[in-house]
């Protein structure tokens, strides 16, 4: 540890990934019709979980996605889920900003 000598470091868990216990049907069939403006993925876990949902139902091709960053955009390349709009940065700033630029051209 670099901070070893120079400071205590007590590490501090503040999140966990986890599956949502279920689906909303509804939601489910937005996607399948293509009644939504986008789906937005904001790490490379909540794209493994989607597409866990979404791949079996043979839509994601057809899916309208926007990736935080490279690495969540990589990981939906992984699962053949195309991304319309990827972050330059990771941030959700950075995020927005491409979804609004997208939206108004």
């Amino acid at each position: 540890n670099r901070l070893a000598g120079i400071c205590t470091v007590t590490r501090i868990d503040v999140y966990r990934n986890e599956k949502t216990a279920g689906v909303d049907p509804e939601v489910i069939r937005m996607i399948v019709k293509g009644a939504y403006d986008l789906v937005i993925f904001t790490s490379p876990s909540a794209v493994e979980h989607f597409a866990e949902v979404i791949l079996p139902l043979k839509v994601y091709r057809s899916l309208k996605t926007a990736c935080i960053g490279r690495v969540t955009a990589g990981t939906a390349k992984k699962y053949d889920i195309p991304c319309l709009l990827v972050s330059e940065d990771s941030t959700y700033e950075g995020l927005a900003k491409q979804i609004e630029q997208f939206y108004n051209t």
